[in-house]
C-alpha cells in the first residue's frame, strides 16, 4: 500500500545496507516443540475476542502500559502475555474470518476488527517516528525500521484483501503478488521477534531500556509504551496475515512453531515497564525528586530565578508529553501535580514547608518540591488556615485535607520580602495555587496544595480533574516586588473532559500579567 509510512522515516533504503546478524536457527537456541492448533468450545468468538483486545490495547498509551501491566510480578506476566498465549488457538478461526464469505456476519465482524487494527498500527508507527526521529541506534535503524515495514506491508494487503469482492479472481492475484516472496515476511517476523528476545548480535540486551531513554538522560516512558505496543501488535496481526494468506496457497503456516515465543516478548516488555514503574516510585521520597526532574535542574544549577524557571518549564513540558499524556498519568499516580523551585536561602524568617514524603531535594542553588497525587480534588477557602506561622497553616491544612496532601507555605517577611534573592516558580495542574496580596513592607507567601481548588464549581466527585497546566512566579528585583503569573484561560469544559485536552487548552491560552 502506498500510503503505509516507513517505520522511521529516515531509514528508507537501510534495508540494503544492514548489517549480517546470526540466522534465527543459530545453535544455542532451542527451537520450541511444533505446537498443535487448540480451538475452544466457540473458537469463533474467542478469535474475535483476541482480536478485539489487541485492537484496545493500541487505542492509547494509557490502555497499551496496562496491556502489558505485570499481573504476576514473579513471573512477570501480563495480560499481554495471556493475550499472546491465545494466538495459537484463535489463528484457525482468524483465517476462516479472514478468508470466509464477505456476507457473512462473522467474518464482517473480523473484516471491520482488521481494518480498526490496521489503522491503529499505522497511527502507532507515526507516533513513534515521531518519538525517536533523533536516535541513531543501528538496531533501530538498520535492523528493525525495513523488516518492521515489511511486516506492516503485509498488514496492510491482507487487510485489503479482506475487504475486496473478488477474493477467488483478480483480488486473489493482486493479493499474490504483493506477499510474494513470502520469505521475505517470513524472514522479517522472525527478526523483529528475535531482536525482542536478545538473540540477535545486532540487538542489543538492554535494548528496551535503550528505547525508554530515548537518548537522554531520563526515562521517557511514553516511547517505550509506543515502541512496544507498535511491536507487538505488528507481530501479532502479521501472524495471522501471513498464515492467512498461506492457507489461501495451500500451505502450511511457516510461523505455528514460533508463535509461543510471542509470550516470552511480552514478559521482556513487561519487565522493562515494571522497572520503569518502580524507578519512578522509589524516587519519590526524602531528598530525592524523579530522574528527568534533577536533570533538569543539573542543567541549569545556580542560576537563581531564571533557572528556576528554565527547570520547571522544561521538566513540565516533559512530563506532560513523555508521562503524563494520553491517560499515561494514570500510571504515575498523577492525577494533579506540582513542581515548585524556590531559592535555598533560609537564613532569616522565611520558611518552607511540605508533605513530609513529598519527592524534596535541596541541590545546586534551589529547592525543589514536587508533589504527585491521584485522589478526587477537594475545596479549601483561601481564608482557610491563615492564623499563625507557615508551620502551623501547613498544620491547620492537613487537619482537614489528611496528611497525604501534598503542600507548601512559602513565607517572606519583614527583612526577608526585601531580599532580591529570594524567588519561588511553581509548575502545576490540578492544584491550589494561591500568592497572598503583598509590597515591598509587609512581604508575600503563598500557598501551594495539591487536590486542592478555591472553587466549588471545580470540585469533583470522582473522574478526572479538569484544572489546566500553569505556572506561578514570585521573583525579588532592586528592593521592588515583581510578581509574574502565568494564567490559564482555556475554553470552558465540563467535569467529565478529560485532563489532558483541558491542559493542552490552558496553557496554550495562558497570559501573564506584571505587577510592580
Amino acid at each position: 500500500i502506498a500510503g503505509v509510512a516507513m517505520y522511521l522515516i529516515f531509514c528508507v533504503g537501510a534495508a540494503d545496507s544492514a548489517p549480517e546478524v546470526k540466522s534465527s536457527t543459530s545453535p544455542g537456541r532451542p527451537m520450541p516443540a511444533k505446537i498443535a492448533l487448540q480451538l475452544s468450545a466457540d473458537p469463533d468468538e474467542e478469535a474475535r475476542e483476541w482480536l478485539e483486545r489487541l485492537e484496545k490495547a493500541s487505542e492509547s498509551l494509557e490502555k497499551g502500559a496496562d496491556f502489558f501491566k505485570a499481573l504476576d510480578e514473579e513471573k512477570e506476566t501480563s495480560e499481554a502475555f495471556q493475550h499472546a498465549g491465545k494466538l495459537i488457538g484463535a489463528l484457525s478461526s482468524l483465517i476462516g474470518g479472514f478468508l470466509g464469505d464477505p456476507a457473512d456476519t462473522y467474518v464482517k465482524a473480523i473484516t471491520e476488527l482488521q481494518k480498526q487494527l490496521d489503522g491503529a498500527i499505522v497511527r502507532l508507527q507515526q507516533q513513534i517516528a515521531e518519538l525517536i526521529s533523533t536516535m541513531e541506534d543501528t538496531f533501530l535503524r538498520m535492523f528493525l525500521a525495513p523488516r518492521s515495514h515489511t511486516l506492516q506491508q503485509a498488514v496492510a494487503e491482507v487487510t485489503a484483501f479482506l475487504g475486496s469482492d473478488d477474493k477467488a479472481g483478480q483480488g486473489r492475484k493482486i493479493l499474490e503478488a504483493q506477499m510474494e516472496p513470502i520469505s521475505d515476511k517470513l524472514q522479517a517476523w522472525e527478526g523483529v521477534l528475535d531482536c525482542f528476545l536478545g538473540q540477535l548480535e545486532v540487538c542489543p540486551d538492554n535494548m528496551l531500556n535503550i528505547v525508554l531513554n530515548n537518548g537522554k538522560l531520563w526515562p521517557r516512558p511514553a516511547v517505550l509504551i509506543n515502541f512496544a505496543t507498535f511491536h507487538y501488535a505488528l507481530l501479532s496481526s502479521s501472524a495471522t496475515a501471513i498464515c492467512a494468506y498461506q492457507k489461501l496457497i495451500d500451505k502450511s503456516c511457516g510461523l505455528e512453531s514460533r508463535l509461543a515465543q510471542l509470550g516470552n516478548m511480552t514478559k521482556r516488555i513487561t519487565a522493562a515497564q515494571q522497572g520503569m514503574t518502580d524507578q519512578w516510585t522509589s524516587s519519590l521520597g526524602a531528598n530525592s525528586i524523579p530522574t528527568v526532574l534533577e536533570q533538569m535542574v543539573r542543567q541549569h544549577a545556580n542560576q537563581d530565578f531564571d533557572g528556576a524557571t528554565a527547570i520547571a518549564n522544561a521538566a513540565g513540558d516533559e512530563l506532560d508529553k513523555f508521562y503524563f499524556a494520553d491517560g499515561l498519568w494514570s500510571h504515575f499516580g498523577a492525577r494533579t501535580w506540582f513542581i515548585q523551585i524556590t531559592d535555598d536561602d533560609f537564613s532569616s524568617n522565611e520558611v518552607i514547608f511540605a508533605w513530609r514524603t513529598a519527592a524534596f531535594k535541596d541541590e545546586l542553588g534551589y529547592n525543589v518540591l514536587f508533589s504527585v497525587m491521584d485522589r478526587d480534588t477537594v475545596y479549601l477557602s483561601d481564608d482557610d488556615c491563615r492564623d499563625g506561622d507557615a508551620s502551623a497553616q501547613i498544620e491547620c491544612m492537613r487537619s482537614k485535607l489528611g496528611d497525604d496532601v501534598g503542600m507548601s507555605v512559602y513565607y517572606r517577611l519583614g527583612e526577608a520580602a526585601s531580599n532580591s534573592q529570594h524567588f519561588s516558580y511553581t509548575y502545576y495542574s490540578g492544584v491550589l495555587y494561591h500568592k497572598y496580596c503583598c509590597d515591598d513592607h509587609s512581604g508575600f507567601d503563598i500557598r501551594v496544595v495539591d487536590s486542592a481548588t478555591d472553587s466549588s464549581v471545580a470540585v469533583l466527585t470522582g473522574g478526572r480533574p479538569v484544572m489546566g497546566a500553569k505556572a506561578g512566579e514570585v521573583q525579588r528585583s532592586t528592593g521592588r516586588l515583581a510578581v509574574l503569573e502565568a494564567i490559564g484561560s482555556g475554553k470552558s469544559g465540563s467535569l467529565t473532559q478529560t485532563r489532558e485536552s483541558r491542559q493542552v487548552q490552558e496553557h496554550e491560552g495562558g497570559s501573564r500579567h506584571l505587577f510592580v
